[in-house]
């Protein structure tokens, strides 16, 4: 399977887009939540753009990695 394959099928199943929309501008945002950080880090070096942060875990919920693109670079994507 090619990569853009997988980072087809990765996105499709644990991605969102989004459009924050404010009077001047219209941005595109991406974002993919795991509790596992590797796929994560395996779709940011094919996208090539973006950013991964951590989410600390509250009461039941586990710690959260998060990918996430905005503006130009995420519609790029």
């Amino acid at each position: 399977m090619s990569e853009t394959a997988w980072a087809a099928g990765f996105f499709e199943g644990e991605g969102s887009i989004s459009l924050d929309r404010s009077r001047v501008t219209h941005r595109v945002k991406l974002n993919v939540n795991q509790v596992d950080a590797e796929p994560l880090r395996r779709f940011a070096a094919w996208a090539g753009v973006g950013a991964i942060h951590t989410r600390p875990g509250r009461g039941a919920w586990q710690m959260q990695h998060v990918w996430y693109a905005t503006g130009q670079p995420a519609a790029d994507v």
